[in-house]
């Protein structure tokens, strides 16, 4: 079970369990008891209902991308390649300005 609700989703539930919770014991009704349900669902960090629908309000996975999915960096931050033992590395190609 991979947590799909980020932070402002938890705070959400959490708040409007409490209300649908306060409005039930207000009116001394058994239907306050569904304001467990958005207060479990942000206690625990995963809604069962997201995973059919596709939606992940969490930046976890973001953090947690593999590198092969990354992009790579641009050209000029890219490391040589390695030398091997013995070898000597190519020249930097030296770039003189156009004769006139």
């Amino acid at each position: 079970m991979q947590c799909n609700i980020g932070k402002a989703d938890k705070v959400l539930r959490i708040i409007i369990g409490l209300v649908i919770i306060a409005i039930g014991l207000y009116f001394k009704s058994w239907w306050g008891a569904i304001g467990l349900v958005p207060l479990l669902t942000a206690t625990i960090g995963w809604c069962p209902l997201y995973v059919p629908l596709g939606i992940k309000t969490s930046k976890t996975e973001a953090a947690q991308a593999p590198v092969a999915e990354q992009a790579p960096p641009p050209a000029a931050e890219q490391a040589p390649p390695p030398v091997a033992e013995g070898e000597q590395p190519p020249a930097e190609e030296e770039t003189q300005p156009p004769a006139v």
